[in-house]
């Protein structure tokens, strides 16, 4: 009898759990507000042959109309592109003998948010030493 009650408290636990998350799930769904992350990604994954490979993510939920614009410094365009729809990911990858990766720029514009998204690209090199010093006995 005590197995049959703990079992069943068990149930009703678990029950309510999904109840709530049922409910709860319900309750975004009809919600009138959107809750928007801005979708764009834009980072550097290493390079091939030498050159530079940037990974562009446009991370979206619904399918949206896009305009990707890549200038250099003095503000040229190097690229553009037009793209639909959600989930969007592309790799550029730059001859750096033909472009000078100081003052690259990406430029996501949404045509159906009419938001924009700005990556500048910022290029170091640096060169580092370092000395210690070690006690011997």
């Amino acid at each position: 009898m005590k197995k049959a009650m703990k079992n069943s408290g068990f149930v009703a636990i678990v029950l309510a759990t999904v109840l709530s998350f049922s409910f709860a799930q319900a309750t975004l769904a009809n919600s009138n507000k959107v809750i928007t992350i801005d979708p764009v990604e834009l980072k550097f994954i290493g390079n091939i042959n030498e050159q530079p490979v940037f990974q562009l993510d446009l991370n979206n939920v619904n399918e949206e109309d896009f305009v990707i614009t890549v200038r250099d410094a003095s503000n040229t365009i190097l690229y553009t592109e037009k793209v639909k729809g959600k989930g969007i990911s592309r790799k550029y990858r730059f001859d750096t003998d033909e472009v000078d990766l100081s003052g690259l720029s990406f430029q996501v514009s949404s045509r159906t948010t009419n938001k924009t998204a700005v990556y500048k690209v910022v290029n170091k090199t640096s060169f580092v030493q370092e000395i210690s010093v070690k006690e011997v006995h």
